[in-house]
């Protein structure tokens, strides 16, 4: 596929592993989603456009919407990106 020329969206998705060390009820209190992972979102979000400039993107400057979750999981990083639709 071409890179993307002009404005794009992307949905981005980041799930950590549950640590180890953590009682059952923490663990499942991790996967209701009532635990947050302690990681910067902005610093994945930062990663991931770094990592498709050029590639998938001319420029991360391109990116006019962005929309960012993390949460607890099987450890994967779900990036949807498409071209933005004005209007």
């Amino acid at each position: 596929r071409p890179r993307f020329d002009g404005a794009v969206s992307i949905d981005l998705l980041a799930q950590f592993p549950i640590p180890e060390s953590w009682s059952k009820a923490e663990k499942a209190a991790a996967l209701r989603g009532e635990k947050w992972p302690n990681v910067d979102c902005d610093n994945v979000c930062k990663a991931a456009l770094d990592a498709f400039n050029g590639i998938v993107f001319n420029d991360d400057a391109q990116v006019v919407s962005l929309t960012a979750r993390k949460q607890y999981g099987d450890p994967m990083l779900t990036v949807t990106i498409r071209s933005a639709q004005q209007g």
